[in-house]
């Protein structure tokens, strides 16, 4: 319990959100974890993710009402590629799009 607080303490990161176990920092860490230079991010709004064109991409969800079946077929995303969205709630209560890549 309370393990995930210790983590951000002991490698200098923030959680992006209270439940979505997603940590962030301005510098890169070297984390025990899969890291990813966040390149843009985006309002969740059907607009917003028309207008990106996220033909491919590799998607996750964490604290986020939609499962990845639901977000690829409703926005036509195929699975793959160079491009991470995660689909996720900000430390604000705004569902937002984490568009990323690997460093």
């Amino acid at each position: 319990a309370g393990a995930f607080k210790l983590i951000g303490r002991h490698y200098g990161v923030t959680k992006l959100h209270q439940h979505s176990h997603l940590y962030t920092s301005r510098e890169l860490v070297d984390f025990p974890g899969r890291v990813l230079k966040i390149k843009n991010i985006l309002p969740f709004k059907s607009a917003s993710i028309k207008k990106a064109g996220f033909g491919k991409a590799n998607v996750a969800t964490r604290n986020f009402p939609l499962t990845v079946e639901e977000i690829r077929k409703k926005f036509k995303i195929k699975d793959g590629g160079d491009r991470y969205l995660f689909f996720t709630t900000s430390n604000e209560g705004k569902l937002v799009i984490l568009d990323c890549e690997k460093t």
